[in-house]
């Protein structure tokens, strides 16, 4: 839990670097090229592929060679989101399957990358409006 506050907050640092930068600037940057939408689709795939393992920014810059400020700018203007946004989304949509299958709330909280189940139960009723059994609940009751 603690490696995704720092996920989260290395990420906010840089969002707020950005728009100091923005502001105290000239507009002046490049305009993305094709070569940064190969980027984003390999962080997609990556994300998509280990997001039940402790992902770092480091570990996304590494595999694109990119910069994190960079990174986060690229990637969030080319998908609306952030790549942390992102990981959560696909975190959530792989917690929602297994839960629909029936797959205890504990066992769904470490297989999905969360690092404890009260932290997935609070994420997930966050995000989904639910918690984690009240929705498992939901499909339970309409399989009789």
């Amino acid at each position: 839990m603690e490696e995704e506050k720092d996920f989260r907050k290395e990420e906010i640092f840089f969002f707020l670097l950005e728009q100091l930068i923005e502001e105290y600037t000239e507009q002046a940057m490049p305009t993305e090229n094709a070569g940064q939408s190969t980027e984003a689709r390999a962080i997609c795939e990556f994300l998509e592929k280990h997001y039940m393992e402790n992902i770092t920014l480091d570990d996304l810059c590494k595999l694109t060679g990119l910069s994190k400020y960079y990174l986060l700018r690229s990637f969030t203007k080319q998908k609306g989101i952030s790549p942390y946004s992102y990981l959560e989304t696909i975190r959530i949509d792989h917690a929602k399957k297994m839960l629909e299958q029936g797959i205890l709330p504990i066992d769904v909280a470490f297989q999905t990358g969360f690092t404890d189940q009260s932290h997935f139960s609070n994420f997930f009723k966050k995000f989904i409006g639910l918690t984690p059994k009240q929705y498992m609940n939901i499909f339970k009751d309409n399989h009789f």
